[in-house]
C-alpha cells in the first residue's frame, strides 16, 4: 500500500540552531514518503549558508535545492531516491502566515501536491514515529487537521500512548499540525487565501480549525503523536511584548470573526477582564512594555488594524540584537492566486 505523500513545511527566522536541530529530528522519522521545504524568513545572520552546509553535509540523505534570485527552478528535483528538501529565501519577514502560505504556493505551482501538509515551528522537536501516526489517525478518521501532543522541550511521556488514540478538539496545537490538502483547498475558496496573513503571528492554528470545521472536517489531536516544544522561541518568549500583541489582537479577530452574536458579546466581557489582569499582573512583575503591547493589541484589534505591528522589530530586537549580515535577496517565488 503505497503512503500519503507529505510536504513538511519549516519556518527560519534567525535561528539556524533551532531549525537545524528541528532538521535532525525529522531527518529521524520513520514515514517512507515526506519531503521538506525550509522558508527563510529573511534572516539576518547565517541561517541561509548553515541550512545549505547541513544539508549538502547529508547529500546521501536529501536531495537539496536553493530557490535565490535569478534561479526559475521549473521542475521539482529529480528523482534519486532521497528525500527533496528545498530552501526558499524571501528576503524580508512575511510573518508566520505568510512564510507558510508562500510555501503552499510553491508546491502547488510544482504539479503533484501532497495529500498533506505538515506545518512544524523549527523549535520542534518531532518523534520518530510522529508523522506516521499522524497519517495513520488521518487516514482512519477522516480528519481535516491532526495535531501532534505537543509536550514541552524538557518532558519525556511516562508511557507510550496507543499510537490511534485521538480526540477531536475546536483547535490543535500549531507547532505541529497536519493539514490535508483539499482542506486548504476549500478554506482558499472560500477567503481566497490558506494561512490568514492579517494575523500575521499566533492564531493562524485557530483560525485554520474553525474554518475547516465550518466547512465540515473534523479536527483531533493525535495522542501517539510526540512532539518537543520551546514556546514562542521567536518571537522573545511568552512574556515579550510581541507575544503579548499578537495573542491579544489575534484572539479578538479571530473569536469575533467565528462566534455567533450572543456569544460575541459575552467573549468580549471575559476578554476585557482577561487583558486587564494580564496588564496588571504585568505592571507588578515590571514589565511595563508587555503591559503596553497587551494595550496596543485591543486598540488594533477593534481599528481592523492587520498584519506586522508597526513596534515588531523593535520590541524583538531589543531582546535579540538583529546580526550584521545583510539580508538574504528574494528568490524567483510563485505570485500569490487570487
Amino acid at each position: 500500500m503505497v503512503q500519503p505523500a507529505v510536504t513538511i513545511v519549516i519556518l527560519n527566522w534567525n535561528g539556524p540552531e533551532e531549525t537545524l536541530q528541528c532538521l535532525e529530528s525529522v531527518r529521524g522519522l520513520d514515514y517512507p514518503r515526506y519531503e521538506v521545504i525550509v522558508v527563510d524568513n529573511g534572516s539576518q545572520d547565517d541561517s541561509r549558508n548553515r541550512i545549505r552546509q547541513w544539508a549538502l553535509e547529508h547529500g546521501d540523505e536529501f536531495s537539496f535545492r536553493e530557490i535565490l534570485q535569478g534561479i526559475t527552478p521549473a521542475d521539482p528535483p529529480a528523482p534519486s531516491g532521497r528525500i527533496p528538501l528545498e530552501l526558499i529565501c524571501t528576503g524580508k519577514n512575511l510573518g508566520f502566515c505568510g512564510g507558510n502560505n508562500l510555501a503552499i504556493l510553491h508546491r502547488f505551482s510544482r504539479g503533484d501536491p501532497p495529500q498533506y501538509f505538515l506545518f512544524l515551528n523549527n523549535d520542534a522537536r518531532v518523534h520518530p514515529h510522529c508523522l506516521k501516526v499522524l497519517v495513520e489517525v488521518a487516514e482512519g478518521s477522516r480528519a481535516g487537521i491532526v495535531g501532534a501532543l505537543v509536550l514541552g522541550s524538557g518532558s519525556r511521556p511516562q508511557a507510550s500512548p496507543s499510537p490511534c488514540r485521538y480526540r477531536e478538539r475546536l483547535w490543535v496545537n500549531g507547532a505541529a499540525m497536519l493539514i490535508r490538502r483539499d482542506v486548504l483547498e476549500r478554506i482558499h475558496t472560500h477567503t481566497r487565501r490558506y494561512f490568514d496573513e492579517g494575523l500575521f503571528l499566533y492564531g493562524e492554528e485557530i483560525d485554520l480549525c474553525l474554518w475547516a470545521r465550518r466547512l465540515g472536517f473534523k479536527v483531533v489531536q493525535a495522542k501517539g503523536a510526540l512532539v518537543f516544544h520551546k514556546r514562542a522561541q521567536s518571537s522573545g518568549g511568552r512574556f515579550s511584548p510581541v507575544s503579548y500583541y499578537y495573542s491579544t489582537r489575534n484572539r479578538i479577530v479571530v473569536f469575533d470573526r467565528f462566534l455567533s452574536q450572543p456569544l460575541k458579546a459575552f467573549f468580549h466581557f471575559c476578554n476585557l477582564f482577561l487583558c486587564l489582569a494580564q496588564i496588571l499582573r504585568n505592571l507588578v512583575a515590571l514589565r511595563p512594555r508587555a503591559a503596553r503591547a497587551i494595550l496596543c493589541g485591543i486598540r488594533d484589534a477593534y481599528r481592523g488594524t492587520l498584519g506586522k505591528w508597526k513596534d515588531h522589530d523593535r520590541e524583538v530586537f531589543r531582546l535579540r540584537p538583529p546580526p550584521s549580515e545583510p539580508p538574504v535577496s528574494p528568490g524567483h517565488l510563485p505570485e500569490p492566486r487570487g
